[in-house]
């Protein structure tokens, strides 16, 4: 993402026509003109699914009152309105219909609710669909606008075009990326990373970490897997080849699991693993050096 001024509320309020509001995160929804996101085939959960606010439909001291509640929710550590603006030259009928056919995606797994307009879901989707699906997802978006923390971020969008006409289906990694999404998001709000973090390397960190733990340990269990990630996140990629991280897999059984193994250790245990890596990590890096004769020591 890369940010023009997102920061300046007036900025947001002067560029952007839309707002996408997640339900699940307001109470109540205040009388500002709306068009429910709802597709046919999720018509019983319409209060659980997003809407559209028309921003361009309310006066100017609404819209600026709207903006000025937003981010005081926002600094005051409340639960804001809205995650998620838009500009596009499309009408506000055009634009819903676009947004309501991206929330239901077909999987090889099944079908999946594509909760786009939960930024912490859209900043892993540039990497974990493939180019032409993340056009068509943006179709005529020109500028997204999204909440990281207490920070905007906004980003043109690569072509604010319709969608592809024809895609190829997602693919079964696709589908898996997706289906991790809310695993990666757990390991990255466990973890205090700060606003400033690359939080799409960091999710594609934390995707290969929970692969690393299915595949070689057999780690089903959610808590094993998201504080598996923590740890090679903190510790690297490799913290599971120590010795005492070995013995701690090696202990597990039906009584004991991987979270509660490693949550009965105190913090100098933590310490001396991180110092036993970094100084393998060190001898591995380091360059030979050659003697003045020429033959290596």
């Amino acid at each position: 993402m890369t940010p023009d001024n997102p920061s300046d509320w007036l900025w947001r309020q002067k560029h952007h026509d839309f707002a996408v509001v997640d339900r699940l995160t307001v109470e109540e929804m205040p009388d500002i003109p709306h068009i429910d996101l709802v597709p046919k085939i999720l018509e019983g959960d319409a209060a659980k699914l997003p809407c559209l606010l028309l921003l361009s439909s309310m006066s100017s001291n609404d819209r600026t009152r709207l903006f000025e509640r937003n981010d005081r929710a926002i600094e005051t550590g409340d639960t804001p309105l809205f995650r998620t603006l838009l500009a596009t030259d499309v009408s506000a009928e055009y634009l819903a219909r676009h947004l309501c056919s991206q929330l239901v995606v077909e999987l090889p797994q099944g079908r999946f609710l594509l909760r786009y307009y939960d930024p912490r879901v859209m900043h892993q989707l540039a990497w974990m669909l493939s180019p032409a699906r993340f056009m068509a997802l943006l179709g005529p978006v020109r500028t997204w606008t999204m909440l990281c923390g207490k920070t905007w971020m906004s980003a043109p969008c690569p072509s604010g075009e319709d969608a592809p006409r024809s895609l190829a289906p997602i693919s079964r990694k696709q589908g898996d990326r997706l289906l991790s999404i809310d695993l990666i998001n757990a390991v990255i709000a466990q973890s205090n990373m700060t606003e400033q973090v690359d939080r799409q390397d960091s999710g594609r960190r934390i995707y290969a970490l929970l692969g690393h733990a299915r595949q070689k340990y057999g780690f089903l269990d959610d808590h094993d897997l998201v504080a598996f990630a923590q740890h090679g996140l903190r510790l690297g990629e490799k913290f599971d080849e120590h010795p005492r991280v070995l013995e701690i897999i090696a202990s597990l059984d039906d009584e004991i699991s991987f979270r509660d193994a490693c949550d009965v250790l105190d913090e100098d245990v933590w310490q001396s693993i991180r110092t036993d890596l970094e100084n393998t990590r060190n001898t591995i890096s380091r360059p030979p050096t050659f003697p003045e004769n020429g033959t290596t020591s």
